[in-house]
């Protein structure tokens, strides 16, 4: 039954560490430090999404010349204390389309003659568009906003009662996506493992572990059963909170 011991002390080992590398670290230029996925590193900003217990839903965005360096989960460490803008640059004048090696000449009030294509999106204020919530993402018609943009708009009609809503909701959705994820991303797997350990040893303990593995990997199926339950119920909140607001919208 040693063997059995081995394999579930190496089995623990390698989530914890699998836990503890998958994450990068982002130090800002001000001291602050924190966890998160980098998902992309454009000329003038980094794109990442929160570690938990963060919102993993929202994809966050932080100029690089605020960061001082970037260490990845594989140990490498890209250092931005350099950085500067980078300029975008300046659209080619416009040319007679009749002789092309004359260039047309603009007015002197502007640089570059301009006209919006027919399919060109109007802009429209954000605080008279409905917000819509489909348990995971915010949009405003077809487009995606985040959920501090949301918060902002809520908080400008001045209502205790959305605002409460909202707030509760994002509490309670986020409690249950701590319980769903952090005790069952080990109970589950490993107990699993356990259960198949004790069902290839023949040793006298292995219906004591294939207990145990039954209980830890029924206790991650709660945990995901729960948290599912704890997220509907945020999940509620926050569409209740989003009708009340969407109601008070002047039409």
């Amino acid at each position: 039954m040693n063997s059995l011991k081995k394999l579930i002390v190496c089995i623990c080992l390698i989530f914890v560490g699998f836990q503890s590398v998958s994450q990068d670290l982002v130090v800002k230029k001000n001291g602050d430090d924190f966890s998160a996925k980098i998902l992309e590193v454009g000329p003038n900003y980094v794109k990442y999404r929160l570690s938990p217990p963060g919102d993993t839903t929202i994809t966050n965005s932080l100029l690089k010349s605020e960061i001082f360096y970037i260490k990845y989960a594989s140990g490498f460490k890209e250092i931005f204390d350099n950085e500067k803008p980078v300029a975008t640059p300046a659209p080619a004048p416009i040319t007679n389309p009749s002789n092309t090696t004359t260039p047309t000449q603009a007015p002197n009030n502007y640089k570059y003659q301009y006209q919006a294509p027919q399919n060109a999106r109007v802009y429209q204020d954000p605080s008279l568009l409905p917000i819509r919530y489909d348990g995971h993402k915010y949009y405003q018609g077809a487009y995606r906003i985040s959920e501090t943009q949301v918060k902002y708009m809520l908080e400008s009609r001045r209502n205790a009662q959305v605002n409460d809503l909202l707030q509760q909701g994002i509490s309670i959705r986020k409690g249950g996506t701590v319980l769903r994820i952090f005790p069952t991303l080990p109970l589950l797997p490993v107990g699993g493992l356990i259960l198949l350990a004790a069902a290839i040893d023949t040793g006298s303990d292995a219906s004591t572990w294939a207990a145990i593995g039954g209980v830890m990997a029924v206790g991650g199926i709660a945990c995901i059963i729960g948290g599912d339950a704890i997220r509907s119920s945020g999940n509620k909140k926050i569409s209740r909170a989003l009708e009340i607001y969407n109601n008070t919208i002047p039409h």
